[in-house]
């Protein structure tokens, strides 16, 4: 099945602009009934977006109309507009002539992309190649009725008897088809066919060149004649292919030095844009993500300026295509295979460069896919656009600086007003494994290949790098063990700014700061303030758009993101949600008598200023040093926690697995990529007593030609400061351990010749025995019951010691909460990025009355690529690993969610899981270094 890319584009009068949008909006994204149901029925459409892009003082708006879709484009768009004509002449019809036919009109606005030298230049990734529409619902519906029958028959020793078993259980008729999505990559095959490809670019791009070496060259060779002979024009003949040879290639060489040192000059002096995106555009980006397995993306980016970036454009688009076809896995672009469809293309007559995505999972992991796998294609493209993070050599940094080139991404990114999926719960990921299952169904003939196939169903440098730890509020160095008792007070801050800087001014003693640990006699503050405490303790509406839309956005807001619905809907929570906090004030003391007396004075000093105390969680008293640390559902707490580098307890020895660099958690220093995060901000203006430090890229040693006066130097209000995600989460052990159990009876009626115990199913839930002892080095029985003196391991690695998932399970919670290797087994790379997603932990056991939990407490550099990345796309996700319907079995929130444990005949599940936690209160805060917070007790 050959896939259509369409692209229609219509400019549009400024009259027009808003009219169509409101149209666009109407008909809903996700597309709305009833057009939704006619183009499902109409089964040819894989993704569609209708979009505007906006005008400005040079150019005038368009709408641009993109579909992927199966088959020819002339028919296709007929009978689209035949089905479709009536429900979207709100969009239309104002655009054409009355009597032009839709079709026609669609027709007439195409725009063809081309990797030629005149054409318009664009390139489409393609990620299901050969796969309809039909047959993909086809094999999902048909992959689904295979798994239910595997889960339901009787198991046999053999592996081809089970398959044929399920083969007379299921009545579906299914042939062995090809599909490319199966296909294994194409290692070296770049390297085979380079003559070919020198060939396809010299005719590609390079023609124009050779042409003018001919015509040069034919011109000298026949002027050069003194008659007609035949041995004259024969000769001249020969030494124009001679000369035009030569020629063409002196003249590539010289015209691509000058065009690579123009390139460099360029990138020398380009400026990158570092201005935050748009809130309110930000706030109608979000309210169209997240509803499917997929989401859309549409950028409108503007070309610089010249013939040098035209031409490395062009040459990019050649390469990726090139590539593509050359060396990469059929369906993926690199390493990277949740793209279902994606196109860049440049507006004709415009220097408008459009870029339009259909890819599986949240906006954010699929940012952190491209900075971490394809960075240089992202960069060799759009470090030809304005404002784009500062390249070099046109494939090198610019996407790498991750945050810098996020902020970006999402600056260019525009609202799709109008978007449809025609499978909405399917990712490339199950596509592929639905296809393999139902390729299998029909074909497998031998026992290797069928005892493969039941895996399938659910086993399968820089300055000031030094940390200025006495600025550093001392919870991120590590926890409070000698101060055994706590207790977090939220609170309401005075709405008199003054007041509420008077009162921050007070507490600021209290608060402990630095790389050491308590004594252990005297007490410690911990303070943090959400976006609404900012404010009321003056910062501006322009200061706070410096902060990340997340942490301006708080917890609340963020649901669909973090699956607080149902019982953990932020409404019913006892803080946070509709009882707005503006800051939370962690308290420690060695003993319950000092606690006490410091909460009592904490409450009168904040009632004295005008503020009020929202909610106090107080929290377990710690057990006897030596003593493990036990969260209410039994299982050793506290076990895998990173260490960043340069603190105190990064000590010879520490596993480099565990290692984090400082700027993945406090700001102002690098991250893993080498790069400075982006960080809140103030103009120096503003910072009369200088508190604060210049932000990171104000630095002269990171930009050489810097001459900016004060006022537009820029003040970091981040530098030593983090986000602290606060969650008050409620456990019910009583209803874990009956679930438990009950599970337990349940597996070991699937299972013969094994003891399925609740502490078992328990350990394979969780990832660890109940000692802390991992089931990747301990996978029948806990270290403790053989080795008294075990200690709980975290030095393991899933996919290089547990692949498939025997041991510890894919959908286990450590694994989905720390993935390590498990994705790219053995890949160094692989635990690069998954330490790009790491959070600091810092949290403690609460005990509220006969209610208990764990006051759930993060800290990282970036909430939305740490802490949500973590709960979207690994804990919430019901596709990670190539998982089918599953969810952590912890948190899992949907009624019908099952969790698979991988044996070697094939997966047994426990069905029909329920969540024993729930949510009770929780918000977003920023942890500010000690500078910034004197700085916000000065009044301007």
């Amino acid at each position: 099945m050959t896939h259509s890319f369409i692209n229609i584009v219509i400019e549009l009068t400024p009259e027009q602009e808003q009219p169509v949008s409101q149209a666009l909006d109407a008909l809903g994204n996700p597309l709305k009934e009833p057009l939704k149901s006619i183009i499902d029925d109409f089964s040819r459409l894989h993704f569609f977006s209708l979009t505007v892009v906006p005008s400005d003082v040079n150019t005038a708006p368009f709408l641009v109309f993109e579909l992927s879709a199966d088959g020819d484009e002339e028919s296709l768009l007929e009978e689209l507009a035949n089905a479709v004509g009536q429900h979207v002449d709100a969009v239309f019809a104002p655009l054409k002539a009355p009597t032009q036919p839709l079709s026609k009109f669609w027709l007439d606005n195409r725009v063809k992309t081309s990797l030629g030298f005149f054409g318009t230049p664009g390139v489409a990734h393609d990620g299901s190649p050969g796969m309809s529409v039909q047959r993909i619902r086809e094999e999902a519906e048909q992959a689904q009725l295979i798994t239910r029958a595997f889960h339901q028959i009787e198991r046999s020793p053999s592996a081809l008897e089970t398959l044929m078993k399920i083969r007379k259980t299921v009545d579906i008729d299914c042939k062995p088809k090809p599909c490319p999505m199966l296909e294994p990559g194409k290692p070296g095959s770049i390297l085979s066919g380079v003559l070919s490809n020198i060939v396809n670019l010299v005719t590609t791009l390079m023609w124009p060149l050779i042409l003018l070496a001919l015509i040069m060259s034919g011109w000298m060779s026949f002027a050069s004649l003194e008659g007609y002979s035949v041995s004259s024009v024969l000769t001249a003949i020969i030494m124009t292919l001679f000369t035009t040879v030569a020629g063409s290639a002196t003249l590539i060489i010289i015209s691509t030095a000058l065009a690579y040192r123009k390139l460099r000059q360029l990138e020398t002096t380009d400026a990158p844009d570092d201005s935050p995106p748009d809130l309110q555009k930000m706030s109608a980006i979000r309210a169209r993500e997240d509803h499917y397995a997929q989401n859309h993306l549409a950028g409108v980016s503007i070309m610089k300026p010249g013939l040098v970036r035209t031409l490395a454009l062009r040459l990019v688009f050649w390469l990726v295509a090139t590539l593509k076809k050359s060396l990469y896995r059929p369906g993926f672009l690199g390493d990277i295979g949740t793209i279902h469809f994606a196109r860049w293309f440049i507006i004709p007559g415009t220097n408008r460069l459009l870029f339009f995505s259909n890819y599986g999972g949240s906006w954010e992991s699929y940012l952190e896919d491209f900075i971490n796998k394809a960075s240089n294609g992202l960069t060799g493209v759009w470090s030809n656009t304005v404002g784009f993070p500062r390249t070099n050599n046109l494939v090198l940094d610019g996407a790498t600086d991750g945050d810098r080139f996020k902020r970006w991404a999402r600056r260019q990114q525009n609202p799709t007003l109008c978007w449809y999926c025609a499978y909405p719960t399917l990712t490339t990921a199950t596509i592929r494994n639905n296809a393999a299952i139902v390729q299998g169904f029909a074909g497998i003939s031998t026992e290797t290949e069928a005892r493969d196939w039941l895996m399938l169903f659910g086993s399968q440098v820089l300055p000031r790098t030094e940390l200025q730890s006495d600025n550093i509020q001392g919870l991120l160095f590590g926890g409070f063990g000698p101060l055994p008792c706590a207790s977090c007070l939220t609170l309401s801050l005075p709405e008199d700014t003054l007041k509420s800087k008077q009162w921050l001014n007070a507490v600021l003693p209290l608060i402990h700061f630095g790389d050491h640990r308590p004594s252990g006699k005297d007490n410690a503050f911990i303070i943090a303030l959400s976006a609404t405490g900012l404010k009321k303790l003056g910062l501006t509406s322009e200061e706070m758009t410096s902060f990340p839309h997340a942490f301006v956005d708080g917890m609340a807001n963020r649901a669909a993101i973090l699956g607080d619905h149902g019982k953990n809907d932020p409404s019913a929570w006892l803080w946070g949600g509709e009882r707005k906090v503006d800051a939370a004030l962690l308290i420690y003391s060695p003993n319950p008598e000092t606690l006490e007396q410091c909460i009592q004075q904490e409450n009168t000093r904040l009632q004295t200023h005008g503020g009020e105390l929202v909610y106090t969680v107080p929290l377990k008293q710690l057990p006897p040093k030596g003593t493990p640390i036990r969260e209410p559902f039994g299982f050793v707490d506290g076990v895998s926690q990173q260490v960043i580098r340069g603190i105190g307890r990064h000590k010879p020895g520490t596993n480099d697995l565990h290692i984090i660099e400082p700027g993945e958690f406090i700001m102002g220093y690098p991250d893993g990529l080498g790069t400075y995060p982006q960080t809140p901000s103030t103009p120096a203006i503003n910072d009369s007593d200088n508190d604060l430090y210049s932000t990171p890229n104000s630095w002269p040693e990171q930009r050489p030609n810097f001459s900016e006066s004060l006022a537009n130097q820029q003040r970091d209000l981040g530098r030593d400061g983090s986000f602290m995600v606060i969650r008050q989460l409620e456990q019910d052990y009583q209803g874990f351990q009956a679930m438990l159990k009950e599970q337990a009876q349940s597996l070991n009626e699937q299972i013969e010749g094994i003891d399925i115990t609740p502490e078992w199913l328990g350990a394979k839930m969780i990832g660890r025995w109940q000692d802390g002892s991992s089931l990747v080095r301990n996978p029948y029985y806990p270290a403790s019951e053989k080795y008294p003196d075990a200690k709980p391991d975290n030095d393991f690695l899933f996919g290089k010691e547990d692949p498939q998932g025997l041991r510890c399970p894919f959908g286990s919670h450590i694994r989905r909460a720390n993935p390590r290797d498990s994705q790219a087994p053995k890949s160094k790379e692989q635990i690069n990025i998954t330490n790009r997603h790491r959070i600091l932990r810092a949290g403690r056991i609460y005990e509220d009355g006969d209610q208990q939990g764990l006051l759930f407490v993060a800290l990282n550099g970036d909430i939305e690529r740490q802490f949500e990345f973590i709960q979207q796309t690994w804990l919430n996700n019901a596709n990670f690993h190539g998982l089918n319907r599953e969810m952590d079995p912890l948190f899992s929130q949907e009624p019908a969610s099952q969790y698979s444990i991988p044996m070697r005949d094939g997966s047994r599940c426990a069905f029909n899981m329920q969540s024993f936690i729930t949510t009770k209160g929780g918000e977003y805060f920023f942890l500010p270094g000690k500078q910034t917070l004197r700085f916000l007790t000065r009044e301007r």
